[in-house]
């Protein structure tokens, strides 16, 4: 198969992986706000072809399912960084892609991102939410130290200090062994890499941007 990098995508809440071997092959993963391996200057936008089950909420290979629930993947890339995904429905025509509509959206998506107000807006909204989550993880360490730390003290306070201790580690009282020890720190980290559906609004809407403006007269 070979070496690849990934972009992670959102679909309904949950992330999905989606291989590329246009950059530089190093394993790298790609979440929204990213900068990718190879950066160029510019607007760029990929696609894939995919299968959604939605029994299961996985994002599968295309060919290995029928057209009927195919979708399309795309991927936006502005300036090397990775600043936009979503998947689209509705893009196969007696089971065969409608490369025509995969086009236009191409055009679309060329077109509001190379507005560079845009991308200002878009970066902030990025550094904001990149900011958010190293102050939760910087947060979930610090318990994560404490909870360490705490266990592994030579002799047991009493008293006031042992109190205030319990007020920030509520589960330290539980910790009997190693293997308890082990169980708190993997909850804590796992509710810290729990990824939030944003609520934004992916849906696309041609009708609204006019993708020749910059030719106009």
């Amino acid at each position: 198969m070979g070496m690849f990098d990934s972009f992670y995508v959102e679909c309904e809440g949950t992330e999905h992986e989606v291989q590329t071997k246009r950059f530089g092959k190093m394993l790298d993963a790609w979440r929204v706000g990213d900068v990718i391996n190879r950066p160029g200057i510019g607007v760029h936008v990929l696609f894939d072809e995919r299968y959604w089950d939605d029994h299961n909420h996985t994002l599968e290979y295309a060919y290995e399912h029928d057209n009927e629930d195919n979708c399309v993947v795309f991927v936006v890339i502005v300036n090397g960084v990775y600043v936009y995904s979503t998947i689209e429905f509705d893009y196969y025509i007696d089971q065969h892609l409608n490369e025509d509509k995969v086009s236009n959206a191409i055009k679309y998506f060329t077109g509001i991102w190379e507005d560079s107000s845009r991308h200002t807006s878009e970066y902030v909204s990025i550094i904001r939410k990149k900011q958010q989550e190293i102050a939760t993880y910087r947060r979930q360490l610090q318990t994560i130290e404490g909870y360490i730390r705490e266990y592994t003290a030579v002799g047991k306070e009493h008293g006031l200090k042992h109190n205030i201790t319990r007020m920030h580690y509520p589960k330290l009282d539980s910790i009997k062994t190693t293997d308890d020890l082990v169980s708190v720190v993997n909850d804590i980290a796992s509710s810290a890499l729990v990824r939030t559906n944003t609520g934004d609004d992916t849906s696309l809407q041609f009708e609204e941007i006019d993708v020749l403006a910059h030719n106009r007269v």
